[in-house]
């Protein structure tokens, strides 16, 4: 799913999280960016289900991800998780997409 920019490390933090290079994602280019910070609101119709989640940078600034299929490999985390996460207060590192404005989440790590 996720091809050149992370392969190679072009979501390495040189600029801010939310301002982030173009990449390619399954064959088309797009904006796309890495953001680390915690999880401060969760919405989904159950438990195991994780429409939306807003994520607050260190320097304040607040995202708010759709999701719709997280990538699991290289420790990529389920939806569910991020539940957890707005409890515990841990920080993520999420890799994303910006389709037609929206910021939609590929995959999320647990935070060094």
């Amino acid at each position: 799913m996720l091809v050149a920019a992370l392969a190679t490390g072009a979501l390495d933090g040189l600029l801010p999280d939310w301002q982030q290079p173009l990449c390619e994602i399954d064959g088309s280019t797009t904006e796309c960016g890495q953001a680390r910070g915690v999880v401060v609101a969760v919405d989904g119709p159950s438990l195991g289900q994780v429409d939306t989640f807003s994520l607050r940078t260190p320097d304040g600034v607040m995202l708010t991800f759709s999701v719709e299929r997280l990538e699991l490999n290289g420790g990529g985390k389920p939806a569910p998780h991020l539940r957890e996460h707005l409890l515990d207060g841990l920080p993520i590192v999420v890799d994303y997409r910006v389709d037609d404005g929206r910021h939609v989440a590929l995959r999320y790590l647990d935070a060094p």
